[in-house]
């Protein structure tokens, strides 16, 4: 493929006034010399006629990058010290290929394939590097971009800065968070501590009664078996005695005492032992198995002052967390009984 452009004068092979025409380098290992009719940017060699008319049909060179007679390098270049020999950066799209050209149009480095795919000379203004590239040396674009890399460093330094107070506040935020998380838990705890010591409470008192009202009927029973004793004894022997008239007095004693003592039975009945039974608060074990969290991370977002000396003028990233906690439900009920 020939590309047109300007090669700039590189190392001379010889002072004579033969040597200053240039001649075909292939033909001048074997063969007879020719002059040079096109220059291989690839391979870095003039060509005569003939070899620049197979070197585009040959497979290994079809893709060169060939410069016509009007275009070529105008002295000779050597196999060695050439500057095209520091072209070794790969094509990011062509890993195979060098960047060897410079598009002017879309400010894009190329490789001979970019040329040939994307960049063709008929719509594209385009120059091999070595043509070009002596006018950068000390020149105002070389000093522009030292200046651009030296602000963007400090740019990128200043934002370091910014952004590692701002994770400061940010762990600190967190870490006060997590103080409070912690409160609220002892909160909770002492509140179903009391909660269940009230609930403890009620249940001795419960017991204190029942055991008290027990102890009572026990005792009334105690008092009837010791009292019914001897009438188990006297009755029998008055009988056996012939004594009636004594007899039939203690009878209808006992009988007016056994009657008294029936109505006692039915209070003992009526006062039956209580077994007890603790029901949970279902509003409270409800929200125990229901809730996911103790509670929500809820963030805030700041506007921190910027830096002084910032020569970015992005927008600041706000980054402050700060963290509230409640429960669903703003009472928690006594437990029931």
């Amino acid at each position: 493929m020939a590309v047109q452009g300007k090669w700039e004068n590189t190392e001379l092979l010889s002072s004579s006034d033969e040597d200053l025409k240039i001649y075909c380098q292939p033909c001048d290992h074997d063969g007879p010399r020719m002059p040079a009719f096109g220059f291989c940017t690839d391979c870095r060699e003039h060509l005569c006629e003939t070899c620049f008319n197979l070197h585009k049909r040959h497979t290994l060179s079809r893709d060169h990058i060939l410069l016509e007679k009007s275009n070529m390098p105008q002295t000779f270049i050597s196999a060695t010290g050439s500057q095209a020999e520091t072209l070794t950066t790969s094509c990011s799209h062509h890993q195979k290929e060098m960047i060897k050209f410079f598009c002017h149009d879309h400010k894009a480095l190329l490789c001979h394939v970019c040329i040939t795919m994307d960049h063709p000379r008929t719509s594209c203004k385009v120059n091999y590097i070595p043509e070009i590239s002596a006018s950068i040396i000390d020149s105002k674009e070389y000093q522009d971009i030292l200046k651009a890399i030296e602000d963007v460093s400090k740019d990128f330094d200043s934002k370091f800065e910014y952004l590692k107070k701002m994770i400061e506040k940010s762990d600190k935020s967190l870490t006060d968070a997590m103080a409070d998380l912690r409160k609220f838990r002892i909160e909770i705890n002492e509140r179903l501590d009391k909660l269940e010591s009230e609930t403890e409470t009620i249940a001795k008192a419960i017991q204190q009664e029942t055991s008290l009202n027990l102890e009572k009927f026990k005792t009334k029973c105690e008092e009837v078996t010791k009292s019914l004793t001897p009438w188990l004894d006297t009755i029998p022997h008055l009988n056996k005695q012939m004594q009636a008239d004594r007899l039939f007095m203690q009878i209808k004693l006992a009988e007016q005492m056994i009657q008294d003592y029936k109505e006692t039975i039915l209070q003992i009945a009526a006062n039956d032992v209580k077994q007890y039974k603790f029901e949970p608060n279902k509003d409270l074990k409800s929200l125990l198995h229901e809730e996911k969290f103790l509670g929500s991370w809820e963030t805030k977002q700041v506007r921190p002052q910027r830096p002084s000396k910032a020569p970015c003028r992005a927008n600041p990233g706000r980054v402050q967390m700060l963290v509230k906690f409640a429960l669903k439900h703003s009472k928690i009920n006594q437990f029931a009984l």
